[in-house]
């Protein structure tokens, strides 16, 4: 949308984009830049993971989620001393605090008593694919990993995370799915690696349907874009999220969707997903099953999930966020 006059853009270098350096920049460097633009309010949208040496009266934040807090086993000692220690400090003490989903700022009271009356929900919003879009060019290499996948397709978009975001169970699903079921079926993971993906890697090779398992790790967004086209149906078997934007993304093209039932995902998918209990593969299974079979989700269910998904426009949310930044005194 027309930003508003009072709205100045500013160039960063991306120079401490990592690491030491970024929690640096972070701490030291953005409070400089605040003050010479004259900035009254600093607004962080990677709160639950940033903080800044600005004054905590003038400082806004928002939370994605907070599953990496009280979850040692996740982070090396010094990160988890940095989110547990640091940030939950920060955060307890701030007033002005924004979360992206309802489940969030539920999780916010709940985990660091922060009081709700301080806490705002503004959904995040993303510019979503949709079917009326322009057919788009694919690169060479592009077209030969599209290419690559010669049956129906289940897709999952995730970073390889073990074990938040639940592949192996799902990878159990996809095997008993295959064995019970005469399905001509691949399954497609793609997403960075990230936490201990490895464990992910070495579950696919050691199952009975490692030659249909496709993991094609970051891709462009144009592939993600045909992806998405061409999938069969889209499966979230997440068992931890502050929001979903894959959820979306999915709706947003017509995807039939199984998904964990979580808070957050009834929250942003409404009626429209096919819901599993994530930790049971079995459920899980029935759950894709019953979609693959026709008998769910039920009629008009597409069409809903498409506007829904509209619904979570970056228009809408940048709406909401200009008329909080008005209330504040």
């Amino acid at each position: 949308p027309t930003l508003p006059d009072q709205v100045v853009l500013v160039p960063v270098r991306c120079c401490f984009d990592s690491g030491f350096a970024n929690l640096f920049w972070y701490l030291f460097l953005l409070p400089g830049l605040a003050k010479k633009h004259h900035v009254t309010y600093l607004h962080l949208f990677g709160g639950n993971r940033r903080t800044t040496l600005y004054p905590r009266s003038r400082l806004i934040v928002t939370v994605q989620d907070i599953f990496h807090f009280g979850r040692p086993t996740l982070y090396d000692p010094l990160a988890y001393a940095w989110f547990s220690l640091v940030i939950c400090a920060v955060l307890r003490k701030l007033q002005h605090v924004i979360a992206v989903s309802l489940a969030t700022k539920r999780d916010l009271v709940s985990r660091l008593h922060l009081p709700s009356s301080r806490i705002s929900v503004i959904h995040n919003g993303q510019e979503l694919y949709d079917r009326s879009l322009p057919p788009i060019v694919l690169s060479l290499e592009d077209s030969q990993v599209l290419q690559s996948i010669t049956a129906p397709y289940l897709l999952y978009v995730s970073s390889l995370d073990h074990p938040r975001k639940n592949h192996c169970r799902l990878l159990k699903a996809f095997e008993a799915i295959c064995q019970s079921h005469p399905f001509a079926l691949d399954l497609v993971f793609v997403g960075p690696s990230f936490s201990r993906s490895h464990l992910i890697l070495d579950a696919i090779a050691s199952s009975g349907v490692a030659n249909q398992v496709h993991n094609l790790g970051f891709v462009s967004s144009e592939l993600l874009r045909a992806l998405y086209e061409r999938a069969l149906m889209f499966v979230h078997p997440s068992l931890l999220e502050g929001f979903g934007y894959p959820l979306l993304e999915a709706m947003a093209m017509g995807l039939p969707v199984a998904c964990s039932d979580l808070p957050v995902f009834r929250e942003i998918g409404g009626d429209v997903p096919v819901y599993f209990d994530p930790a049971d593969p079995t459920a899980m299974a029935a759950a894709i099953t019953s979609i693959l079979q026709g008998s769910m989700p039920s009629p008009g269910a597409i069409e809903k999930g498409v506007r829904r998904a509209r619904s979570f426009s970056l228009e809408s949310s940048f709406s909401k966020l200009l008329a909080y930044y008005k209330r504040l005194p």
